[in-house]
């Protein structure tokens, strides 16, 4: 959808330039369904994108990651909300920089403030050490550093005045980096 709207094109202009339905259009960009790789390439091409594969080696989407954190919160599983966060930090930290753009590309779902400011200052600090371009969403996420949270996990730490992540400690979000690191 973003790629359609920045060139200007409405779905109905998409869907007479590829002969794929405005209704199917709109299922695909709202995530009620999942295009063939061959409608993929269809709407990449009407659009005037190329589709390329990139091998990502094991890491996952950050948003991908974020709808898992959001389910352990769910069903009240803190410790395994953190592992989830600890997870898109590794993923982004084992990787090139090329791939960690392409792996936090997407915005995720949003789960609390905090929760939102824990996300988007890992990424932006992997991303940064990488030097890498931060996406919109990240730099758009900002939370009252006035106001410092920790989650629960974060405990060797949760009495420091702030993290030793610029990203997070701006956000006021109080998780050191060995926090999000394995020995």
């Amino acid at each position: 959808m973003v790629y359609r709207k920045r060139r200007g094109l409405s779905q109905s202009d998409l869907a007479n330039m590829t002969g794929i339905s405005k209704s199917n259009i709109s299922a695909y960009e709202n995530h009620r369904r999942e295009p063939s790789t061959t409608t993929l390439e269809r709407l990449a091409k009407g659009a005037g994108l190329r589709v390329l594969l990139l091998d990502v080696g094991r890491g996952a989407p950050v948003a991908e990651h974020v709808k898992v954190l959001a389910t352990a919160l769910g069903r009240g599983d803190v410790d395994y909300a953190f592992a989830t966060l600890l997870t898109i930090s590794l993923d982004l930290t084992h990787t090139s920089p090329s791939v960690r753009v392409v792996l936090s590309y997407q915005a995720p779902p949003s789960i609390d403030a905090e929760w939102d400011a824990a996300v988007a200052g890992v990424v932006e600090w992997r991303l940064a050490e990488a030097g890498a371009p931060i996406p919109d969403w990240v730099t758009a996420c900002e939370r009252d550093a006035t106001k410092p949270w920790a989650p629960p996990m974060a405990v060797q730490f949760e009495d420091a005045e702030t993290s030793d992540v610029e990203a997070l400690s701006r956000r006021g979000i109080r998780i050191h980096s060995v926090d999000l690191e394995l020995d």
